[in-house]
């Protein structure tokens, strides 16, 4: 565990995250061409059976978290947390899988016993797994902001000051004779809950990817909306939201790389706010 793990290792674990759904339909689609097997129907599922799609989706989960613990005893500062804080997080996902498992267990036998109108009733049961997606997605949206794309917008003041220090404070340049000169960036005022340098030159972006990702990490209020619950369970809802959710992870992965960048770049970096252009070239040679 002392090797670290590479940051594009990292990215393609956090992508996999969005596929979980698609990864525990591959196990569903497997047991539709098997012998006696339908195309036209899903699957029956008995026994221990039915936990292995709730388990297949876990998997990219506990890859993650596996990272998390690996980067904490490879780093050379033991009292620092943010790895494990980071597993803490990646953690509550694993309740909000096995609750809505149990949850549509539930539902299949009292649709045996009472008949399948008992379904359109808004609540089963569901106010555990309800306090487990919010924990999940508030965390979540919380560490994207502030960890992932390094935005001070919901940091605390020590918090910001200590992402402040990993940021490069000037720039070098080679002189004639081959020798080095730094020149401190100049103060300057940076757009509200954003960082010192910024890659895209309008900040605007920001924003945009900020609200986009808070309302599309909270698309599972979909499938708990009484009105909306027949949409959630039809296959053209559940390809909407996993659609929303590619398209989510699509614009993290952008500032994801850009932080990265800014992090790691160190004198190959220019910050926009002395309208300095950077190409995206230098920011990815910068991370890789």
């Amino acid at each position: 565990m002392g090797q670290g793990v590479y940051f594009s290792d990292v990215v393609l674990a956090d992508i996999l995250t969005s596929l979980a759904k698609v990864m525990g339909d591959i196990w569903l689609s497997l047991l539709m061409l098997v012998p006696n097997g339908s195309l036209l129907a899903p699957p029956v599922q008995e026994g221990w059976l039915q936990w292995i799609v709730p388990l297949t989706m876990c998997l990219p989960y506990a890859a993650r978290l596996r990272q998390c613990v690996i980067e904490y005893f490879a780093s050379s500062s033991p009292s620092n947390k943010r790895a494990l804080v980071n597993a803490l997080k990646y953690s509550t996902s694993f309740p909000v899988i096995f609750l809505s498992a149990a949850q549509r267990l539930v539902e299949s036998e009292l649709a045996v016993e009472n008949g399948p109108e008992v379904l359109h009733s808004p609540w089963h049961g569901e106010h555990p797994l309800l306090l487990a997606v919010v924990v999940n997605s508030v965390f979540s949206f919380w560490w994207d902001v502030t960890n992932d794309w390094g935005l001070s917008m919901l940091q605390s003041p020590s918090e910001h000051q200590t992402q402040v220090k990993q940021q490069p404070s000037s720039k070098s340049t080679q002189n004639e004779n081959g020798s080095r000169t730094d020149h401190p960036y100049p103060e300057t005022k940076y757009p509200n809950g954003l960082r010192p340098i910024l890659l895209f030159n309008d900040p605007f972006v920001y924003y945009a990817a900020i609200g986009l990702n808070f309302v599309l990490r909270f698309t599972w209020s979909l499938k708990l909306s009484s009105h909306l619950h027949t949409l959630a369970n039809m296959e053209n809802g559940i390809f909407i939201l996993e659609a929303l959710e590619l398209i989510r992870r699509w614009i993290w992965v952008f500032f994801r790389i850009e932080w990265e960048a800014v992090k790691k770049g160190g004198a190959t970096m220019e910050r926009t706010l002395v309208n300095e252009e950077v190409e995206i070239d230098t920011i990815f040679n910068a991370v890789t």
